[in-house]
């Protein structure tokens, strides 16, 4: 819900920047499919980004305070951000996922939720050997880490996503002489249906 708000705040706000642009007269996101030149990338990462480094900052203090056996308020207010930040990341980057794929929004969806469910439950196969091998604080500390080497592929997404989305738009149009050829061979056959074969 908040993550929403801040998405259409940064959405607007970047809008209300891009003068001349059909993005800057509506309040509400365009068919990014057809928009090439609005950098969805940048409004979505600009607030998953730091709620991902949230994540992070979370995640590695969250095994040690565990470790160190501290009052149980300190690492419920801990699971409460990490949760609360790492929801709002993973909503922000399925909506960007359907923005990428709006013709098949269904399938993208999908597809990352399968990919999530199965990493889930090996993390979970392993997590009790994870713990028991290298203690809690090492534990949680190499998931943070493992987040923040995975973090570059969103900075490249966002620094590079919209020249990748726009080479797939213009890949996806079809060619202006393909069009002309096909208009010409419809004229053509329905010239022949209409004139009727030659006695």
């Amino acid at each position: 819900m908040l993550t929403g708000i801040f998405t259409d705040l940064n959405y607007r706000r970047i809008a209300r920047r891009m003068e001349g642009t059909t993005a800057a007269t509506t309040t509400t996101a365009p068919l990014f499919s057809e928009t090439s030149d609005f950098p969805v990338e940048k409004v979505r990462l600009q607030v998953a980004l730091p709620l991902l480094g949230v994540v992070i900052l979370g995640v590695i203090p969250y095994g040690w305070v565990l470790s160190q056996g501290v009052p149980l308020y300190v690492p419920l207010i801990l699971q409460g951000v990490i949760g609360f930040c790492g929801t709002g990341c993973v909503n922000i980057l399925s909506a960007l996922l359907v923005d990428f794929f709006p013709e098949q929004p269904s399938t993208a969806s999908a597809a990352a939720n399968l990919v999530r469910c199965w990493l889930s439950a090996v993390l979970t196969a392993v997590l009790q050997f994870l713990i028991s091998g290298m203690g809690r604080g090492w534990c949680f500390t190499f998931f943070g880490l493992v987040v923040l080497a995975a973090s570059p592929l969103l900075c490249a997404t966002y620094w590079r996503g919209m020249k990748w989305r726009t080479r797939k738009i213009n890949h996806a149009k079809p060619d202006e002489e393909e069009i002309r050829l096909a208009e010409r061979e419809h004229c053509a056959t329905t010239t022949e249906s209409k004139d009727g074969p030659e006695s």
